[in-house]
């Protein structure tokens, strides 16, 4: 997609838990930001559900605050207004004024004017850029409503932003064929099943690491990935000590 091989710009990531979704997603981002270069990539994590208003300051600051004026903007506090009451004053060295200032200070701006600056400042955005929203199912009606109402939309008239949504449940693409889904490409990310995908895992990390038992590691805990990987943790780490002590 980055490389524009393909019309899609919208990459929906399904995933369960211990899948290493999130690690593929910071491998994606860290791809994305050696070819598009730093402040190109914003990542967002919707995990513990946090307000509109985090979002959009999150993607902000990762894709640099300097780019988005209109958002930034909104913080700008208003001007002192100083008020003097001359009533009953005098032409004479006693002259007593009173002078009360009022200081305004704006009111906080909805989270749906923020959302609008921020659309606004995006569809002004020369440079290419990637935004990386993990943990989809945890949005909050706000959230979740910007994004497929408001997000997914401005990719077909800003050609430089691609998306990224991964979670346990992602916006159901063909739902919106009008509007984003054309543009979208889902995946479904299955476990990794393979004992020689995991046994080439383990050498990475371990060289010479053994297959033996391995193979019937991954057949009783083909649905939890995170213990197979302590598995191999465990086993590599003692194989290190070992071979440190021969090595003594």
């Amino acid at each position: 997609m980055l490389s524009q091989k393909h019309p899609e710009r919208i990459f929906l990531v399904r995933a369960s838990s211990e899948s290493g979704k999130s690690v593929l997603l910071a491998e994606l981002a860290k791809h994305a930001t050696g070819k598009l270069g730093v402040s190109s990539c914003a990542r967002i994590n919707l995990k513990g559900e946090p307000l509109l208003a985090t979002v959009l300051d999150r993607i902000c600051v990762d894709l640099g605050r300097e780019t988005f004026p209109r958002f930034s903007s909104s913080g700008v506090p208003a001007p002192i207004q100083i008020r003097a009451d001359l009533q009953g004053a005098k032409f004479r060295d006693e002259n007593a004024v009173t002078v009360a200032p009022h200081i305004h200070q704006p009111g906080s701006l909805s989270s749906l004017t923020l959302a609008t600056r921020l659309i606004a400042d995006l569809s002004a955005r020369v440079a290419p850029c990637v935004l990386i929203i993990d943990t989809f199912e945890q949005a909050n009606a706000e959230t979740s409503n910007w994004i497929v109402q408001q997000l997914l939309p401005l990719v077909r008239s800003v050609l430089r932003l691609w998306v990224v949504i991964a979670g346990k449940d992602v916006p159901p693409a063909e739902q919106y064929p009008l509007e984003w889904g054309d543009l979208a490409k889902f995946h479904d990310l299955p476990p990794v099943s393979s004992a020689d995908d995991w046994h080439e895992y383990a050498c990475q990390r371990y060289p010479n690491f053994p297959r033996h038992d391995l193979e019937v590691v991954c057949r009783g805990l083909f649905s939890r990935p995170a213990a197979i990987e302590e598995f191999i943790r465990v086993t590599g780490s003692r194989l290190g000590a070992t071979q440190m002590g021969t090595l003594g």
